[in-house]
């Protein structure tokens, strides 16, 4: 039967005899094919499964591959990206969360770290290199104790890596655990060729320890082994700092400066240690260096400031405290300074000024009491002097400082027994007060004490340091001797 142009042959027409028509509503000769029909879907799922497991599997492992490659190049973002790829693909693969969560670590994310850590220590035998990673990862959170249990793990079960050791050597001493941290680097250093990142670490366990020689002989042996590392020459500079020997510790930051010119750090060590071995203008230098750099840095100022006023360079100490004043002005000290440095200047109503400042932010400040009274006595304003002083002793019943001002005042008033009296207390309080005791000399003479004047100032001559106190007591002894030759 030929079908014409625009007809559509029914599926049992194939299988009818030429002359016969199907029954309406008959069989259909197509339906037994149904079940081989299913037998053939169900055999090519069967044989293509395996193989999308198989090619998840093989992509997968390119994934992680790629993962490990970028972290190694310092692409953690996009290690990240690979690894997440990977586990999505394969998420019972605990090597690929232990490579995600080293990626976490080195990218400064700990807690991430530690969640893939915890579905990677599912498995029964953590590895040596897992229990690593999470001290890593306990040590950037800051779970000390935590992560020395988990390097520990590790090195037991052999892990040999220095990485190791450098982590559990820092997490003990951040648990001031230095001898412990010493016999751990000791034992690497003597498993390993010479590295000079272990012995800079047991360097800083020996710094932490107190035992400066043997830190600075360390330090050296990990600058001879990488010279021109800034963070050795920095570290064994601060041993020398703290040893005693802030020149050798010039010598050595000024080496690191010389690498790293832009390092605020350095710039700030240098210049505490030049502050200490009398060069101010280089420790200004460098503080100055500091705030070019980071413009908002409040501390440095006020450094600075204090730099200043060491060198006698009032003015610019003053600048330098009204800016640390503008960017933290909540801080009491920085007012506390400028005061003190007004007052220095004989700006006595810009001291007040400040100290009040310092009284408002900080009520029950004894000193801030004792100063604005020092002002006030500077001012002319003795009663006021006195009442603050008495507030200043209120507050602290042992503060020398202010009997001695208060003392101070009431000489000023004529109050001589009153004004003995206070700088008797004073004495009592710090018995080598030198200050004490020229205003006691000083009440004693103008009493006609001339006996008593004589035996003060010459405490003064015999045992204080500061020039305007020998310069005082010199002259009034003299003043003595000729009121009374017998002297």
């Amino acid at each position: 039967m030929k079908a014409r142009r625009g007809t559509r042959l029914k599926p049992t027409d194939s299988a009818v005899s030429e002359g016969e028509k199907p029954k309406r509503g008959g069989p259909r000769t197509w339906l037994p094919l149904a079940p081989l029909v299913l037998l053939l879907l169900a055999g090519a799922w069967y044989y293509l499964q395996p193989q999308s497991t198989e090619a998840a599997v093989r992509k997968a492992s390119q994934l992680a591959a790629r993962g490990a490659a970028e972290w190694r190049a310092g692409d953690h973002a996009a290690a990240l990206t690979s690894y997440s790829r990977a586990l999505k693909l394969a998420p019972d693969r605990s090597d690929y969360y232990r490579g995600r969560a080293q990626v976490y670590v080195d990218s400064g994310d700990p807690e991430l770290a530690l969640a893939d850590l915890d579905r990677a220590l599912q498995e029964s035998d953590p590895s040596s290199l897992l229990l690593a990673i999470r001290g890593d990862a306990l040590r950037a959170s800051q779970r000390w104790d935590a992560a020395a249990v988990a390097y520990q793990q590790a090195i037991e079960k052999g892990e040999t890596s220095p990485k190791v050791y450098l982590g559990y050597g820092d997490v003990l001493g951040k648990l001031g655990r230095f001898t412990d941290a010493i016999a751990v680097i000791d034992d690497a250093i003597g498993r390993t060729d010479l590295n000079a990142d272990l012995f800079a670490a047991r360097g800083k366990a020996h710094r932490g320890a107190g035992e400066f020689s043997e830190a600075l002989e360390d330090f050296s042996l990990a600058i001879q082994l990488r010279p021109g590392e800034t963070l050795f020459l920095r570290q064994r500079a601060q041993v020398f700092a703290e040893s005693g020997d802030p020149k050798s510790a010039v010598r050595d930051l000024t080496t690191a400066i010389r690498v790293r010119s832009g390092d605020v750090d350095l710039h700030r060590l240098r210049a505490r240690a030049r502050a200490e071995v009398a060069d101010l203008d280089g420790a200004a230098y460098d503080l100055g260096r500091v705030v070019e750099i980071h413009t908002d840095d409040v501390d440095s100022y006020y450094a600075r400031g204090q730099i200043y006023v060491l060198a006698r360079a009032f003015g610019d100490a003053i600048d330098d405290f009204s800016r640390a004043i503008q960017l933290a002005p909540g801080r009491a000290e920085y007012y506390v300074a400028r005061g003190n440095t007004l007052e220095a200047i004989d700006d006595f109503a810009g001291a007040i000024a400040d100290f009040n400042r310092v009284i408002a932010l900080n009520p029950d400040d004894a000193y801030a009491y004792a100063r604005r009274g020092d002002a006030k006595e500077g001012a002319g304003n003795l009663e006021g002097a006195i009442v603050d002083f008495n507030l200043a002793i209120l507050l602290r019943p042992d503060y020398a400082y202010a009997y001695a001002g208060r003392g101070d005042a009431k000489l000023l008033l004529g109050n001589r027994i009153g004004a003995v009296s206070d700088f008797d207390k004073a004495i009592s309080l710090i018995p080598d007060y030198a200050y004490a005791y020229c205003g006691r000399g000083r009440s004693r003479f103008s009493m006609g004490d001339l006996a008593g004047a004589s035996a003060d100032f010459r405490w003064v001559l015999d045992h204080a340091t500061d020039p305007v106190f020998i310069t005082t007591a010199s002259e009034y002894l003299r003043r003595i001797e000729r009121a009374d030759p017998t002297r």
